[in-house]
């Protein structure tokens, strides 16, 4: 497997392990702006991957479409799971965080 492989993995896995800490301490931040900052971090970090892999350069139309419709998907979960961690109380947060992030 090639370096870039990894790359990705530690990428992705850094940014699951991350999201109850955001969750956690910008709780003070509009849940919107917070899935807007988190998808757009990633999406330069995608990029600027895709700019140095020397595979196939452009997407069909099929698939460009299906990759537009699955990031307005993934900003919609953030936005919303961003939104539901704000309603929770206090004493109930560190268990729902705890839960999300096992």
């Amino acid at each position: 497997m090639s370096i870039g492989i990894y790359i990705l993995l530690f990428c992705s896995m850094f940014a699951v392990s991350t999201s109850p800490l955001i969750a956690r301490y910008l709780n003070h931040l509009d849940p919107i702006a917070i899935a807007f900052w988190r998808m757009m971090i990633g999406s330069i970090i995608m990029h600027t991957f895709s700019i140095f892999y020397k595979g196939k350069k452009t997407l069909s139309k099929k698939n460009s479409i299906l990759t537009v419709s699955a990031g307005i998907l993934l900003g919609l979960h953030f936005a919303l799971f961003y939104s539901s961690i704000s309603l929770l109380p206090t004493s109930a947060m560190p268990r729902t965080l705890y839960a999300y992030s096992t």
